[in-house]
């Protein structure tokens, strides 16, 4: 390559050979930084590939010894059950709901009644200066206390009771038989409000209005209740309604 270089710059001027001398050293750099690159990226893959070696020894002495766990623990558990008494105890306790943390299956927390109060105040107010007493001042219609439950998936409870100022009342006590009969049928049987209408059914507290209307008033009392038993069920009708019809015997 030098004898190459000497002649070629015989043939030319000065500044033509310091060209090709130039070139010539940049050549020789970029072939350098090049071995360098390639001897840095074999050293990084040689400590990839062992990084990855000693992740896979790892795993597989960890899995053994899982492995080797898991062998212990059907041993252990052969010798303890025997003809099955282990089986058969875990499925006493999975259906009586208990554990060492207590109730968490089937016998769990929605058995437990829920107890609510409400208190139903009005406030009367009158531009009359010879107002009653019954006006411009709060009235307290009644505290009503409900027990709401259930004794079996597909039997609950419902309990009501009214107290006023003057009377104490067992508005509501049935029981609600769900899930059980065909068709979707309910039964519901005890001391209820009769399904008659919208509004006769619903406890003052729960109407849209201050007051149930007169006509409900005058003709059933305000509310039409009775014991006995009746059997409803809720039908679609059509794609964004529903239609419930129900059918009772009461005294």
């Amino acid at each position: 390559m030098r004898d190459s270089l000497k002649r070629a710059c015989r043939r030319v001027r000065p500044g033509h050979a310091y060209l090709y001398i130039l070139f010539s050293v940049t050549l020789t750099q970029i072939a350098s930084g090049q071995s360098d690159l390639d001897t840095r990226f074999d050293a990084l893959r040689r400590d990839h590939e062992a990084a990855i070696e000693r992740v896979r020894r790892d795993y597989e002495v960890r899995i053994q010894s899982l492995e080797a766990e898991v062998r212990d623990l059907r041993t252990n558990g052969d010798g303890v059950s025997g003809n099955g008494a282990l089986e058969t105890l875990v499925n006493d306790l999975e259906r009586q709901g208990l554990d060492t943390l207590g109730q968490t299956t089937v016998f769990d927390a929605r058995f437990n009644p829920a107890i609510g109060v409400v208190g139903d105040f009005v406030l009367a107010l009158s531009d009359r200066d010879d107002a009653y007493e019954q006006f411009d001042r709060f009235h307290l219609r009644g505290v009503e206390m409900t027990i709401v439950g259930e004794v079996d998936p597909g039997l609950a409870y419902y309990v009501a009771i009214h107290v006023d100022e003057e009377d104490f009342e067992l508005e509501e006590a049935y029981g609600d038989l769900h899930d059980f009969l065909p068709f979707d049928l309910d039964l519901r049987f005890g001391r209820m409000n009769v399904d008659f209408g919208r509004q006769s059914s619903m406890h003052e507290h729960e109407l849209p209005t201050v007051d149930k209307p007169g006509v409900i008033q005058d003709y059933l009392g305000g509310s039409l209740r009775g014991t006995g038993i009746e059997l409803n069920r809720w039908s679609p009708l059509g794609d964004s309604h529903l239609l419930r019809y129900s059918v009772g015997v009461y005294n």
